[in-house]
């Protein structure tokens, strides 16, 4: 049967901050959509400043409408991966990172974890998870099939131990 005690004890020894914790997300993937999809979101923002800034008077209302156009397709596509979650695993519960803001959620009230589908052959996409509190939520992560399975075994765990 699979330890989740053990899981969480062995990750104190990862360089954590804390003991007993540890982490149930693609860390690295998770920082680095952060910052390219930030800055494909900062990219038209400045092209509007720009293209009104340098435009003839005559030309601003439509150099405007194309840079906000392009600004809501980028937003549209990019704000998926900008709502991700940082999730950490504790014997305690399941801890939601968002943003500088933290809670912990019981185990058993943590649902099942589903993977997106795969897209161009990455082996970290996102997964989203249901907390069922005073309302349920959806919480998106980035994680590998690995981590998934280790979020399901640690529910499973501690549902039966509760």
């Amino acid at each position: 049967m699979f330890n989740a005690i053990a899981l969480f004890n062995a990750a104190s020894s990862a360089g954590n901050d804390r003991p007993g914790r540890r982490p149930l997300y693609a860390r690295v993937t998770h920082w680095l959509n952060r910052i390219a999809n930030t800055t494909m979101l900062a990219m038209p923002c400045i092209a509007l400043v720009l293209a009104t800034a340098t435009s003839a008077p005559q030309e601003r209302g439509l150099h405007g409408i194309v840079c906000l156009l392009f600004l809501l397709l980028v937003a549209a596509f990019v704000s998926p991966y900008l709502r991700t979650s940082a999730l950490y695993g504790s014997p305690e519960g399941l801890e939601i990172a968002r943003w500088g803001k933290r809670r912990i959620v019981p185990w058993s009230k943590v649902g099942r974890v589903e993977l997106a589908p795969k897209y161009l052959g990455h082996f970290v996409r996102l997964a989203h998870l249901t907390v069922y509190e005073a309302e349920e939520r959806t919480v998106s992560f980035f994680a590998t099939e690995t981590l998934v399975d280790e979020v399901e075994k640690a529910r499973a765990a501690y549902r039966e131990s509760a």
